[in-house]
């Protein structure tokens, strides 16, 4: 076989190799917990600009948040959340969300 007939073939297997590849990847980013994509991350990207003016916010009010976690049985816990202002006071008033996540998966 001549030299000139053998590069139809490595470009085949090439592509052959690159299909395998991302079936390959495509198995594991499915089957793996671990991965994971940000819920509603697009939104959280769009209120980028507001949530950076509302920690500079709080830092000019010299805002802290002392946050404490008293894990319960059957994955039930207590969550407490102490929003002080600069001099130890109570913030009166304090809405307080959380989101809270298993660290080992996703």
């Amino acid at each position: 076989m001549r030299a000139g007939r053998l590069w139809p073939l490595a470009i085949a297997a090439l592509l052959a190799g690159s299909v395998g590849a991302h079936v390959v990847l495509v198995v594991v980013a499915t089957r793996d917990p671990s991965f994971a994509v940000e819920k509603d991350y697009y939104r959280k990207a769009l209120a980028w600009d507001e949530t950076m003016a509302q920690e500079r916010r709080n830092a000019e009010l010299g805002w802290s948040a002392d946050v404490t976690v008293a894990a319960g049985g059957r994955g039930g816990g207590v969550v407490t959340a102490r929003i002080t202002d600069r001099g130890g006071r109570p913030v009166e008033g304090a809405r307080v969300a959380v989101e809270a996540l298993h660290n080992a998966r996703a």
